[in-house]
């Protein structure tokens, strides 16, 4: 059972219990069979059930309050010690009743009443009505009962649109993806178009130009459908996967390429001083910089093409180094052992001239 109130019968796994009182958050349990009295809290109750309680899927529980604004949870929780005082007496945490909500010489009712009257004069004018449906509320859930579902409530944009209008609708969105840019009535149009074609003779709930118009919105959310072709395509050409990072096995299998201002002050085209702009190309797998461009406006493709070439020709010797010591240096690379044989005994990979 998922709830239960004070002369109800509950099967623990030692026998049949009867609820006789409740006091805060203590039960007080007779066995039917022995007439033992037993003291019990009632959060240990689901864990002595002959069977284990039943709970609805739309039952609130104590993570509802993390859906609710600050102030929204702050409000329930101040709501769920009214409540509790009005069934228990006192809220939990006090040590002693109010005179007016003490349960040994005033009714449920009376509470219910008093407390409705104390709310409407603090400002919150409830029913004693409402007071009562609150009181079951929270028997059954706790203070996640008290919890307002408007607030929690999650808007399911596409939850009524039948399935077959909605299929429709995606297949119109999806042939205009190499089409011209189009808009909305024509892909409306489309999809009732493709609704008679598949399903002739049918009744089909269609919604109105209005509510397909926000169907649309939903549907085409990323994809340019109404926008930029080159958008619309680009973003249709995209994996329909999470990025991921790869990894480098070998020296030139990644090149990275960025752009970022240089902390460097040039002349201008027009003799004012600007901050130079540095590019780069990363190898990914040595973690080096094989190629640079410094300039005073944004890179363009013949700067990326010097630095293709840059990073294709062989770097150097070092000035005065001589190209044994060059050659002893570049051994100790990661990308050496990749380098022909024939490359290396001519010098190519050394920095040195072939020999005709």
């Amino acid at each position: 059972m998922a709830d239960f109130r004070i002369g109800d019968t509950l099967e623990l796994a030692d026998g049949d219990y009867l609820v006789e009182s409740m006091a805060g958050g203590t039960l007080r349990l007779r066995n039917l069979r022995s007439q033992e009295l037993n003291m019990i809290h009632v959060s240990a109750v689901p864990r002595l059930l002959a069977l284990p309680p039943v709970l609805g899927p739309d039952r609130p529980g104590p993570r509802s309050f993390d859906s609710l604004p600050a102030e929204v949870a702050e409000g329930t929780r101040t709501m769920a010690r009214h409540i509790e005082e009005v069934i228990y007496g006192k809220p939990h945490g006090e040590e002693t009743c109010r005179e007016e909500y003490d349960p040994e010489h005033v009714g449920l009712l009376e509470r219910q009443r008093r407390k409705a009257v104390e709310l409407s004069r603090l400002g919150h004018p409830v029913s004693e009505r409402t007071i009562r449906r609150w009181v079951d509320l929270y028997r059954q859930s706790g203070p996640a009962g008290l919890v307002d579902g408007r607030q929690s409530r999650k808007d399911v944009p596409l939850g009524n649109l039948d399935i077959r209008v909605r299929d429709a609708l995606v297949a119109a969105i999806t042939k205009a993806t190499n089409r011209s840019t189009g808009t909305g009535i024509r892909l409306i149009h489309e999809a009732k178009a493709e609704l008679l074609r598949k399903y002739p003779g049918e009744e089909i709930p269609i919604p109105s130009d209005r509510s397909l118009r926000r169907h649309i919105g939903v549907l085409t959310k990323g994809k340019y459908t109404a926008g930029s072709a080159a958008n619309r395509r680009s973003a249709d050409n995209a994996p329909k996967r999470m990025f991921s990072a790869r990894p480098a096995i070998s020296p030139g299998h990644e090149v990275q390429i960025d752009s970022s201002p240089f902390d460097v002050l040039a002349r201008g085209i027009d003799g004012r001083p600007v901050r130079a702009k540095l590019t780069i190309m990363l190898c990914k797998a040595t973690q080096s910089i094989i190629a640079t461009s410094v300039n005073v406006r944004g890179v363009k493709g013949v700067d990326l093409a010097f630095m293709l070439a840059q990073c294709l020709v062989p770097p150097p010797p070092p000035p005065g180094g001589g190209g044994v010591a060059h050659a002893t240096a570049q051994q100790g690379l990661p990308w050496w052992w990749s380098v022909a044989q024939r490359d290396r005994t001519e010098g190519h990979a050394v920095g040195q001239a072939p020999q005709p």
